[in-house]
């Protein structure tokens, strides 16, 4: 049985046309058109046969003499309003793994971990699928094992260990820390978190959608508390309710005050009258305690412009997250408060920005040439006075920048001068001489900061931190001399340190102790972001050692063994890929995620027995990429096989010769929205009594442009409901 659908054409579409004659078309602009007339069709028109309009992509018309047409609107077969059959819209969907646990789950019913003293446990994660495969070129199987500590040390144990129990939530998060640690399982980014029954999340941000008029409240439900009492002030400021409101700088406790930014362009709400009720044990909506503070700046978005910014901050960890328009944006992550102002001190391009920023001047720019003039035996060129007089003779005869003549030399009888003319000057050797000229270098214009106003850092997300005490010892050579180390001394070895808490530093050293000197400081951890069902695992950053001895960590010996335990694992989507330049569409791209098996070993003997640590259990399922961008360039380059100057070339040199552009025009990153419009071909007399074709082109939008989702739907259905077919979603 054959298949008479064809998916030809297949469009990329930026902008929607929904007035005027398919020969004005811009590029990427899509439209449907009365095939009579090849003007928009609309509603009210009266139109019988149509087809589906696209402007080209190609940036030149013509190759050659006889190659030529290439910025012809690309059309798709003409159809009657009758022989519409349906008009389907698809969605994107990103991937997401698997995720699993072993142990409390937050079912209160499941059951949680346990651990006894002086015993070993060992977890298995087997990791498998496409991506693994594809990376690793076989699965991935690790055993993880756990030793808990005996009574003698003094740590995870309660008094004398009757029970032979340890503390479960500090196993757990030893376990995890584990597991996170585990050389193969962070190549795939695997990452785990432990779940306990008695957890609350730290509060950071919420949203919800709110109502319209005076006092209008909403409530917020997070996955412990409720938030109530919200009321939205600005009587009258919105006929419709405002919705995608977000709460920023979210605080707790009773009369806290919240902006929140509307999508309109409506002023910001501010509400009032915040309670916080207790949603669970022990529930508190805590503040943040750290944060992410961006910097945006013009440079030139170089390596040098990067170096300058973390020249300012010698202590702090700062990366660049984009450039665009001659600006780039810096980011740290973790700080409690946002750095110091930043007085931009870098030149810019001005083509990187078009015009110069305020505080900045202009430098315009310059060609650099060389000018060998013949000499004669009149000629002084003994001395730098002399040499300066015969350079500003050559900068005077070219007209070129004052001042900017410099002289080389002499070689076989001629003397060399460097000289700066205008950019796009053009130079020639000064009449009735035999002067010879080379163009060396161009230098584009810039913009110098002469009196730049300081920029502030922009806090873009919250977070916290916790803190963690350390000591080390520190023995004399000789207990007669003491030890001559400070806290002062303690102090300027952190100072590289961040994460150093200010102040902490001290001298703990038992009474009667002259053969040596305990140290004790305090370190906050990396940046963390809590999970609805799962606490974030603290990370520090290593320390430097003080006189040759390693930092350790203060034991807690306090004892949890009522608390239920889990432990979560994900892992995020893999994909490998190429730039552009090096893209072949045969070649494989990843849509599935990562898949996992968990589970605790039995040791007991009985290989079907879980009555002890309980099996792992899938507790999320995984979801495949669709429409993406690699999917659609690939559509976009299969079906440009059919059209004469759409034909795909793996060299880009022919690439370029044949201006290709579907790596130009779609995102290989981002995600596509598809439609699809599907009718019976009008043959009209031609090939008469025979089956007309069926055809159904696809038309792909990016899933942020939702202006032009909307007015593309909007003009397609003007005709498809004339002909009672509705936009249905597909799949």
């Amino acid at each position: 049985m054959r298949n008479l659908t064809w998916n030809i054409p297949v469009f990329v579409a930026k902008l929607v046309k929904t007035s005027g004659h398919v020969s004005d078309l811009k590029p990427l602009e899509i439209g449907i058109f009365d095939r009579k007339t090849s003007s928009v069709a609309t509603a009210s028109g009266n139109g019988i046969e149509f087809f589906i309009g696209s402007g080209s992509a190609h940036t030149k018309d013509k190759l050659s003499k006889f190659y030529g047409g290439m910025t012809d609107p690309k059309k798709s077969s003409f159809f009657k309003g009758k022989d519409l059959i349906s008009f389907e819209k698809a969605f994107p969907q990103k991937p997401e793994n698997e995720e699993w646990v072993v142990g409390y789950n937050g079912d209160p019913n499941s059951k949680g971990l346990t651990f006894e003293k002086n015993k070993q446990y060992i977890l298995k994660v087997r990791l498998f699928g496409e991506g693994v495969v594809k990376k690793y070129q076989r699965e991935v199987e690790r055993t993880i094992h756990l030793n808990t500590f005996a009574c003698t040390d003094g740590s995870y144990c309660a008094g004398d260990c009757p029970d032979k129990t340890v503390d479960y939530k500090k196993t757990t998060i030893e376990w995890v820390k584990k597991i996170n640690e585990d050389v193969e399982l962070r190549e795939f980014k695997l990452k785990t978190y432990p779940v306990f029954d008695d957890y609350n999340a730290t509060a950071t941000t919420a949203a919800f959608t709110g109502g319209t008029g005076t006092a209008a409240t909403v409530s917020v439900q997070t996955s412990q508390g409720v938030i109530t009492g919200i009321t939205v002030l600005t009587p009258g400021a919105y006929s419709v309710a405002p919705t995608g409101l977000s709460i920023t700088n979210a605080g707790g406790g009773s009369g806290a005050t919240f902006t929140i930014q509307t999508t309109g362009s409506s002023p910001n709400i501010t509400v009032t009258g915040v309670t916080v009720t207790n949603g669970g044990s022990g529930y508190t909506y805590a503040t943040p305690n750290s944060f992410v503070y961006d910097l945006t700046v013009p440079d030139n978005g170089d390596a040098d412009a990067l170096f300058a910014i973390q020249r300012a901050y010698p202590s702090l960890k700062i990366e660049r997250v984009s450039y665009a328009l001659g600006r780039s944006t810096y980011r740290v992550i973790g700080l409690p408060s946002a750095p110091a102002n930043y007085t931009p001190t870098s030149s810019v391009l001005l083509a990187a920005c078009g015009t110069c920023p305020a505080g900045y001047t202009l430098t315009a720019g310059f060609d650099t040439w060389i000018v060998t003039r013949q000499l004669n035996t009149t000629t002084d060129l003994d001395n730098d006075a002399a040499r300066t007089a015969f350079a500003a003779t050559i900068v005077s005869a070219y007209s070129a920048t004052s001042g900017s003549g410099v002289f080389l030399g002499v070689s076989e009888g001629s003397a060399k001068v460097k000289i700066n003319v205008t950019s796009g000057t053009a130079v020639v050797p000064a009449t009735d001489t035999s002067d010879s000229v080379e163009k060396i270098a161009s230098t584009p214009a810039t913009c110098v900061p002469s009196a730049p106003s300081a920029v502030s850092w922009v806090q873009t997300a919250s977070g916290y931190t916790v803190t963690r005490n350390l000591r080390l010892t520190v023995n004399a050579l000789n207990c007669s001399d003491g030890v001559n180390e400070t806290v002062t001394d303690v102090v300027a070895s952190l100072a590289s340190v961040s994460s150093y808490v200010s102040g902490s530093a001290s001298d703990v050293t038992a009474n009667n102790q002259a053969c040596s000197k305990t140290f004790q400081i305090s370190q906050r951890s990396k940046f963390m972001t809590d999970r609805c069902e799962s606490p974030d695992v603290a990370e520090y950053d290593e320390l430097p050692t003080f006189r040759g001895v390693q930092w350790v960590g203060v034991v807690d010996t306090s004892v949890n063994t009522t608390v239920k335990c889990g432990i979560r694992f994900t892992a995020p989507f893999i994909s490998i890929q190429f730039g552009d330049e090096s893209f072949a569409p045969d070649e494989y791209y990843d849509n599935e995620p990562v898949k996992m098996e968990v589970s605790v070993y039995d040791q007991s003997g009985n290989p079907c027995s879980f009555t002890e640590n309980g099996k792992g259990i899938r507790v999320k399922q995984p979801k495949y990429r669709r429409l993406s961008g690699e999917f659609v360039a690939r559509d976009v380059i299969r079906n440009g096989a059919y059209f004469t100057y759409e034909q795909w070339s793996q060299d880009p040199r022919m690439r370029e010769v044949m201006d290709n552009t579907v790596l130009s025009i779609i995102d290989r990153n981002k995600y596509y929205v598809a439609y699809y419009l599907k009718f019976k071909e009008s043959r009209g007399d031609a090939n008469f009594n025979q089956f007309g074709q069926i055809w159904e082109p696809i038309i792909y939008v990016e899933e942020g442009l939702t202006s032009v989702q909307t007015a593309l739907e909007n003009a397609l259905l003007a005709i498809t409901a004339k002909f009672n077919v509705e936009l249905q979603k597909r799949g």
